[in-house]
């Protein structure tokens, strides 16, 4: 306001003169000689007034005071007239605008009249990268401008992101610092409203040498100086101005990487696998001879997070896979210890999910090594050398991973040991790796809590709720052997870490809603429905079986209604069919009722021709229930399941449960 008051109050006030001068109080503009015509043309003749009317006699010696505005008015009409009181404001505003205090004016004022009527921003493709380019100050014929669109046309080619052009300047003042600052809250604006990533923008400081001075502003993230001047010689990006370009894409699809993890308990798959097509695109570009080793492994790591997620929520192997390929190239480009930790979580993360689904204890192994010596390095680093924004601390986080590992690696290792030696010892070792995770669990737990953190706090809960049904199920086998003990004693170790299991599965429960983390909630729901199956069976009890039966039913109602959670969530809704068939088997064997057989064994036809495609790990668990519920079907209705296996014959072949030469008879 300082730098624009003179020409601002030259021309506002030569036109309050114009206005002042040539409106008088009654109206629009008139000259003098008008005027008083017009009063006496309008004035009533004494000799026409009523005789009724009383009359009043005038004085002569009054007279009126002189109105300075009128005498004014007259003066200026009868030495200047209209046309000359319009040029005489015009000259004072010219002046006003020529002055150097008028700079800043004519810049804000000058981008209006390029443009006074701007065009709709264009709408970015949701499922890409979009890159924009504004117009750029100083550049009178747009010269700069149209060859940096170009260039950027080309390189989308390359790299794979959308170009967009923005009929918009964004003015660049005196002062760089309010100016940039400025300038970067109008590109933000900008991007909000196309749905953009990237905004280049700027001035041109040459015209003669076609320089310009470029900014980049990403979405919902500080912006920044191109370093080095763009100079518009052909129709590619120079070298500094491709570096830019690269490294900025490469810090965007990282935080966009953030921002899905965020969502995690949410279905987001099909975001997923358009930003996994966009940074495979990206990593497949020319861009990635250009990266320097760290952003090189940072859009890696990216990369690896999304196939990570996708993985997860489709309880697909393959996404895993290339994630661990993808962290193994990152952790050869990354020297920084901290970033290397990092890396190695996420990777000891995804071996672990693997591991899992394949049942491979040598991939478990590794898991836990690499999230054994990130958690050590990550917890001896301050906060502040961690995430920008922790959700919770980093060490937390690799410490719930780490005890996830550790209790996925104890459940195979004691299936394993416990199928050919019962032993104590054998029960013990098996005990002595829960109680590992359950240690790393109610660590993490100490730093976190559901006020602060609700999400993680809930994830910890429902690991240590999985780690202490283990746990309660080798207790109960070990105290088996023990016949002398019948019924279980009241105060039973494994009645105790039942009965903790379920209550951790019930409080993470409470913490998610079907609106906002739906995959939570359901995997939440899963492992109490579990939880109580396995204690009913344990204490020979329909209760919290016929509970846990009611949950499941509920899971899958939720899938019936929403088609979307049910295509891009199948691994969880396999895994829940395949649980309701485990938890009414044991039903039935409580009350040795076999009516239900038969729908127990479509459900698990149907989990195992998902596990079938995608996860071949969990296939071969589904057949050993399936394996279990026909056993029970001969010992309780022989004759129903020879018609039920004589109808679905050709199922049972694809499922190895019939000798290859067997006729369906």
């Amino acid at each position: 306001l300082r730098r624009m008051h003179i020409p601002l109050l030259a021309s506002v006030a030569s036109l309050a003169v114009v206005l002042a001068l040539c409106l008088p109080p009654g109206g629009t503009a008139t000259s003098p000689a008008a005027q008083s015509s017009s009063s006496r043309t309008a004035s009533t003749p004494p000799s026409q007034m009523p005789s009724s009317a009383p009359t009043v006699e005038s004085n002569t010696n009054d007279k009126p005071a002189p109105d300075l505005g009128e005498l004014a008015r007259n003066y200026v009409f009868q030495h200047f007239g209209l046309a000359g009181l319009i040029a005489l404001a015009v000259i004072v505003a010219l002046v006003g605008w020529l002055l150097p205090e008028g700079k800043v004016v004519r810049k804000r004022i000058g981008r209006f009249y390029s443009n006074p009527f701007p065009k709709k921003l264009p709408h970015a493709d949701p499922n890409r990268l979009a890159v924009a380019v504004a117009e750029l100050y100083n550049d009178k014929h747009n010269s700069v401008g149209r060859m940096l669109s170009e260039a950027l046309f080309n390189l989308s080619k390359d790299l794979g992101f959308q170009p967009l052009k923005f009929a918009r300047m964004i003015p660049i003042g005196d002062q760089p610092e309010t100016s940039e600052e400025a300038g970067h809250a109008l590109a933000q604006r900008y991007l909000r409203e196309s749905g953009a990533h990237l905004l280049i923008w700027g001035e041109v400081t040459d015209k003669e040498k076609d320089l310009a001075r470029l900014f980049w502003t990403p979405r919902n993230q500080k912006g920044d100086l191109s370093r080095k001047e763009y100079r518009a010689e052909s129709f590619e990006l120079p070298g500094a101005q491709f570096d830019d370009l690269i490294n900025m894409l490469g810090i965007i699809v990282a935080r966009q990487l953030m921002q899905f993890s965020d969502d995690a308990g949410r279905v987001i798959a099909p975001k997923l696998r358009s930003f996994i097509d966009n940074v495979h695109r990206l990593l497949s570009s020319s861009a990635n001879g250009r990266w320097d080793p760290g952003t090189r492994a940072r859009v890696q790591a990216t990369l690896a997070g999304a196939l990570w997620f996708y993985g997860v929520q489709t309880g697909q192997a393959e996404p895993l896979e290339k994630s661990i390929e993808l962290y193994r190239a990152a952790l050869a480009d990354t020297d920084h210890p901290i970033e290397r930790a990092r890396i190695e979580h996420n990777l000891g993360s995804s071996l672990s999910r693997l591991g899992a689904q394949r049942g491979d204890t040598n991939l478990l192994r590794e898991a836990i090594a690499a999230l054994s010596e990130a958690a050590e390095v990550l917890a001896s680093q301050k906060p502040s050398e961690l995430l920008e924004d922790p959700k919770p601390s980093e060490d937390v986080a690799s410490l719930i991973n780490l005890g996830d590992a550790r209790r996925t690696l104890g459940e195979i290792e004691s299936k394993n040991r416990l199928a050919e030696d019962l032993s104590e010892r054998a029960t013990a070792t098996a005990i002595a790796e829960f109680k590992e995770a359950l240690n790393c669990f109610d660590k993490a737990l100490t730093h976190i809590s559901r006020q602060s953190s609700p999400a993680e706090w809930a994830v910890a809960r429902n690991d240590r709720g999985i780690t202490l049904k283990g746990l309660a199920m080798l207790e109960w086998l070990l105290e088996q052997k023990q016949p002398s003990i019948q019924p279980p004693a009241p105060n039973s170790s494994w009645i105790a870490h039942f009965d903790e299991a379920i209550a951790s599965h019930r409080a993470a429960r409470d913490v998610f809603n079907m609106e906002s983390t739906p995959l939570y909630r359901i995997q939440s729901m899963n492992y109490l429905g579990d939880a109580l199956s396995l204690k009913g069976e344990c204490e020979s009890d329909p209760t919290p079986i016929e509970e846990a039966i009611g949950i499941y039913h509920s899971l899958l109602e939720y899938f019936d209604n929403d088609p979307a959670l049910a295509q891009h969530a199948a691994g969880d809704w396999a895994d829940i069919k395949c649980n309701l068939a485990i938890v009414q088997l044991r039903l039935i064997r409580i009350r040795k009722d076999p009516v239900a057989l038969p729908n127990v064994l479509l459900l698990i036809a149907d989990s195992w021709r998902f596990y079938n495609q995608h996860s071949p790990g969990y296939a071969s668990h589904a057949i050993e229930v399936m394996r279990q519920a026909l056993g029970a079907f001969v010992t309780y209705d022989d004759v129903g399941c020879r018609r039920w296996c004589s109808d679905h014959f050709a199922l049972l072949q694809q499922m190895n449960l019939v000798q290859p030469n067997a006729g369906s008879n």
